[in-house]
This record gives structure tokens, sequence and C-alpha cells, in this order.
């Protein structure tokens, strides 16, 4: 990835980090108002993911703006910021637990299974330039980011199934529940593309994943948000 490249992404991953900060804004106001547990939850969500953006638009910045010969500081950046993606996940899974009655030893194994990948991806190994392939690729880190979106897709397409599920029996919140289902199903292509992007890394592929964080949210906030969804 050249320094332009990582100017581009520079201005998308700025976007993103407006974009929930006004949604994690809105999400505390209405929580303080209510006071109901899915507020906590969903603004843990957003401000996990906004500390790894945030790691992420340092990253691209570093390279932008100083040049190629600091990607390494952009490289260990990122993977601090998976974790920080991955702690994500495991608010949704909190959030979702409180829309839906799922069982507690199951809720807890998605959670300790998360905390373990997050162990993985700050584990040392990801920042030792000396373990690459022929290819000059950081082997570990291809793999850790293969793990990270395995966990990523699974739990997605767990939450995704899940809210379209709840959506056919509801019929108060059906719409809702839909667009929950959607925006979870988006989230899981983001983490398909991590994936490739980990392994190839093609930029057009991180490109294509932040314009589905972008989605993601948004379906997440006019779900829980938009009057009119919710008959």
């Amino acid at each position: 990835m050249n320094p332009s490249e990582h100017f581009i992404l520079f201005f998308i991953v700025l976007g993103l980090i407006v974009l929930l900060s006004i949604f994690l804004i809105s999400t505390l106001v209405t929580h303080f108002k209510q006071k109901q547990r899915t507020g906590i939850y969903l603004s843990l969500v957003y401000g996990t993911f906004l500390v790894g953006l945030v790691l992420i638009i340092i990253g691209h910045a570093t390279v932008a703006f100083a040049g190629i010969d600091f990607i390494e500081i952009y490289n260990n950046l990122t993977m601090v910021a998976m974790a920080f993606l991955i702690a994500g996940i495991l608010f949704m899974v909190l959030f979702h637990s409180e829309i839906n009655e799922i069982k507690k030893a199951s809720k807890y194994i998605e959670i300790l299974i998360g905390v373990i990948v997050i162990i993985i991806i700050l584990l040392p190994f990801n920042y030792i330039t000396y373990f690459t392939t022929a290819a000059g690729n950081n082997a570990f880190r291809i793999l850790t980011y293969v793990v990270m979106s395995i966990y990523g897709i699974i739990s997605f397409a767990h939450l995704a199934y899940s809210y379209f599920i709840l959506s056919k029996k509801s019929t108060q919140k059906r719409k809702q529940l839909k667009l929950l289902g959607y925006a979870n199903a988006i989230f899981l292509i983001f983490y398909v593309l991590m994936a490739w992007y980990g392994m190839a890394q093609i930029t057009i592929l991180l490109t294509m994943a932040m314009l589905c964080l972008y989605v993601s949210f948004i379906g997440y906030f006019l779900a829980i948000y938009l009057p009119k969804l919710t008959s």
C-alpha cells in the first residue's frame, strides 16, 4: 500500500469516526433518559469500535504524511485496533442477549472465545518483524487476521440469523429486528473482506471493508432510533 492509498483511507476512516462519535453521543443521551442496559452495551460497541478506528487512522496518517518508512507503525497499530474490533463483538453479543433470551452458557462461551482471540491478536509475535515468509509477510500476523475473521464471521452469522428468526416471531418490532439482521449480515461481509485483506494485502479489500462498516452502523442506528420502525 503506497502513501496515496493510506491518504484515501485516512479520510474514509475519518468519516467513520465522525459517524460513530455522533451515534455514541446519541446513544448515551438516550441511555441517561431510559436507563436500559441495551444503551450501555450499544455505547460500548460504538466506543470500542471508535477506539479501534482512531488507532487505524493514526496508522494511516503516519504513512500518508510521514512516508512509507513508517509502515511498521501502521501495521502494529492496526493489530491493536483489531483487538478493539473484537471487543466490540463481545458487547454486541451482550446487546443481543438483552433483546433475545439466549442461554447464559452460550453467551459466555462466545464471549470467552472472543477474549481468547483478543489475546492471540495482542501476542508479541504479531510485532516481530523477522518472523516472515519468503514473500516478506509476517506469517503470524496473517494467521491472526484469519482467526479474527473466522470468529467475526461465525459471531455475526449467528447474530444475523437470530435477529431474522426474532423478526418472524415479533409483531411490534419486526422491521427493527430485520434491519438489525441485515446490519449484522453486512458486518459478516466486513470480516470476510478483512480475512482476504490480511492474506492478500490488496487495498481495495480494506476500502470495501471500511465501507461495510458505514452501512452496518447506519443500519444499527436506524433500527434503534427511527420511531417509524417500531411498528
